[in-house]
C-alpha cells in the first residue's frame, strides 16, 4: 500500500524511488528486503491492500498473490512478508480497516493491539507464524510472516556456474530448466520475482537458492479453477545432491514441489505460499534421503505426499507413473508449519493410491494449524508396506490426529498392504480427547495394522492412556496398539 515505483532514466540506471528506502541492513540486528520493482507486469501478484508490517519501525513489503475467484479453497488468496533478523525486533501488524477478531498462529512471542488496526509482536528470535484478520471492512484476510535468519549473499556475479538473478521482474516462463549449460546454483535475490515454473531432470550437485519468489499465477490453470494443467511448481526428477533453500512460491499450477526418483536432498526455509490451483498440494516425496527443515507449508489439499499415484498430471513432462522399483526411504521432516486453507486433503500422508513402500521416515517439531478431512497423519495405499515411522514432538491445533485405511485385496496375487511400527510421541492436541477423530482399518489378517504406539499424547493437556478416550475408529484387523505412559 506504501511504495511508488517510479523509473527514473539517470545516464542509463533506473533508480527505484519509494515512501521508504530498503538497504540490505536497515537497522543493526534486522535486514529488510529491497522491493521487487513493478508488480503490475506480474500476473497474479501485487502489494498487499490488506497489510502493512513494519520491523523496528522500518517498513517491510508485503506481497498478496490474487484471489481466485470461484475457488472456495484458497478464494481470497494470501499475503505474505519476509526479513532478517539477528537480534530481538519489534514487529508492527497494521491492517486496512479495524479488527473486529485475529488470531497468531503460533503465538510468536508477546502480543498486544495498540490501535483498532494495529498489532505489536515482539520476535525474540527467528519464526514462522500466520496472522489471520477479520476486518470490518473486507471480511478476513490471512498474513503469511517470515522472520529468518539472514543468508550468505552468493559470490556469483563473477561465477559461470551460478545464475543470479538480482531484485526485480524475471520471466522464464513454463517448464523452464535452469540447469542446463553447466549452471549449478540458481540464486534468486531478495526482491527477485520470477514467473516461472521449473522442471529439472537427471541433475547431481545442484541447487535453487535465496529469499527470491517464484510467481506462478502465469502458468496455464494456475487462476482457472476448472482448467486442468500438466505441471507443477518446481519439478526435479531423478537429481541426487541437490538443495533448495530459501525462495517462496505463489500460485502454483499444482503440486508445489514435486520430488521424483530424487536422492539425496536438503530443504530447508522453503515458503509454500499456497493460494494456487483447486488441489494444490504442498511436497510430493519420492525418493531416499531427504530432508525438508524450517519450512512453511500452506495448501489447499494435502502438504506433504510420499507416494502418489497420480503423477502424470500433476508433476509434468514425461512423469513416471507410480515406478514399482521406486523406494521411498530415509526422509525426515522437521521445525515446520503446516497450513491447510481447504477442507479437502492433510497433512502427512504416506501413501496416496500408490503401491509404493515408505520405509523410516521421521517426523518431528511440526505445528500443524488447520484441520482437514484426512488429519494430520494419513494413508489410503493400494499396496506396499508402509513401516518405520516415527511422529514426534508435534503440536496440533485441531482433533485430527490419524486417518489409515488398507485395501481390500481383489484377487489372492494382489500385493500385500501393510502399515507396521508406527510410533507417535509427545504430541500435543489443542482439544478435547472424546473430540480426537478419524480412523485405522485393516483390510485382513495380512493386510493389517500392527505395531502402534502413542507415547505420551495428550488432549488439552491431559494424558491419553487409552484408544476408548478419543473418537478414533477401529476394526478387527488392528494389531499391538498400545497408549504408553
Amino acid at each position: 500500500m506504501r511504495y511508488i515505483y517510479i523509473p527514473v532514466l539517470i545516464v542509463g540506471c533506473v533508480i527505484l524511488v519509494s515512501g521508504c528506502v530498503h538497504t540490505e541492513q536497515s537497522k543493526p540486528g534486522v535486514v529488510l528486503y529491497p522491493l521487487p520493482g513493478d508488480l503490475s507486469k506480474v500476473e497474479g501478484l501485487n502489494e498487499s491492500a490488506w497489510f502493512d508490517l513494519l520491523v523496528n519501525g522500518e517498513n517491510a513489503f508485503v506481497y498478496h498473490g490474487r484471489e481466485i475467484n470461484g475457488n472456495g479453497f484458497s478464494g481470497r488468496g494470501v499475503s505474505f512478508c519476509s526479513f532478517a533478523m539477528t537480534d530481538p525486533v519489534t514487529v508492527e501488524l497494521r491492517t486496512a480497516s479495524p479488527i473486529k477478531s485475529w488470531t497468531l498462529q503460533p503465538e510468536p512471542g508477546a502480543v498486544r493491539q495498540i490501535a483498532d488496526e494495529k498489532l505489536q509482536v515482539t520476535l525474540n528470535k527467528p519464526c514462522k507464524f500466520i496472522f489471520e484478520a477479520d476486518l470490518l471492512i473486507g471480511g478476513t484476510h490471512d498474513l503469511i510472516v517470515s522472520a529468518e535468519m539472514p543468508t550468505q549473499k552468493h559470490s556469483s556475479h563473477h561465477d559461470a556456474s551460478v545464475l543470479y538473478l538480482e531484485p526485480g521482474i524475471h520471466r522464464m516462463g513454463e517448464r523452464w530448466d535452469p540447469f542446463q549449460n553447466g549452471i549449478k546454483t540458481v540464486y534468486l535475490e531478495a526482491g527477485a520475482v520470477v514467473e516461472a515454473t521449473i522442471e529439472a531432470r537427471g541433475y547431481r550437485d545442484v541447487a535453487i537458492l535465496g529469499r527470491g519468489v517464484l510467481a506462478q499465477d502465469f502458468a496455464a490453470g494456475a487462476s482457472v479453477p476448472d482448467q486442468k494443467t500438466d505441471q507443477a511448481g518446481i519439478v526435479l526428477r531423478d537429481c541426487q545432491n541437490f538443495r533448495i533453500e530459501g525462495i517462496g512460491i505463489i500460485s502454483s499450477p499444482g503440486c508445489q514441489l514435486d520430488l521424483d526418483g530424487c536422492a539425496g536432498g536438503e530443504i530447508r526455509n522453503l515458503k509454500l505460499y499456497g493460494a494456487g490451483v483447486e488441489g494444490c498440494d504442498g511436497i510430493h516425496i519420492n525418493g531416499q534421503n531427504i530432508t525438508v527443515e524450517d519450512c512453511v507449508i500452506a495448501s489447499n489439499r494435502d502438504r506433504i505426499v510420499f507416494a502418489d499415484l497420480d503423477k502424470k498430471n500433476k508433476a509434468g513432462l514425461n512423469a513416471t507413473i507410480n515406478r514399482i522399483d521406486d523406494r521411498i526411504e530415509n526422509v525426515t521432516i522437521r521445525k515446520s508449519l503446516l497450513w491447510g486453507t481447504g477442507r479437502m486433503g492433510g497433512d502427512l500422508v504416506l501413501s496416496r493410491l500408490s503401491h509404493q513402500s515408505v520405509h523410516h521416515i521421521v517426523v518431528e517439531n511440526l505445528h500443524s494449524l488447520s484441520n482437514s478431512e484426512m488429519g494430520f497423519i494419513s494413508a489410503r495405499p493400494t499396496g506396499g508396506i508402509l513401516d518405520d515411522i516415527v511422529i514426534q514432538n508435534c503440536m496440533l491445533d485441531h482433533s485430527g490426529l490419524i486417518n489409515i485405511v488398507l485395501p481390500d485385496r481383489l484377487d489372492s496375487d494382489a500385493e500385500i498392504c501393510r502399515v507396521a511400527d508406527l510410533s507417535m510421541e509427545n504430541i500435543t492436541l489443542n482439544c478435547d480427547a472424546s473430540d480426537i477423530g478419524n480412523q485405522l482399518s485393516g483390510a485382513s489378517d495380512q493386510d493389517n495394522i500392527t505395531n502402534i504406539t502413542c507415547r505420551n499424547v495428550r488432549a488439552n493437556g491431559r494424558i491419553i492412556t487409552a484408544l476408548s478416550q478419543t473418537a478414533i475408529q477401529t476394526n478387527a484387523f488392528i494389531k499391538n496398539l498400545v497408549f504408553d505412559n
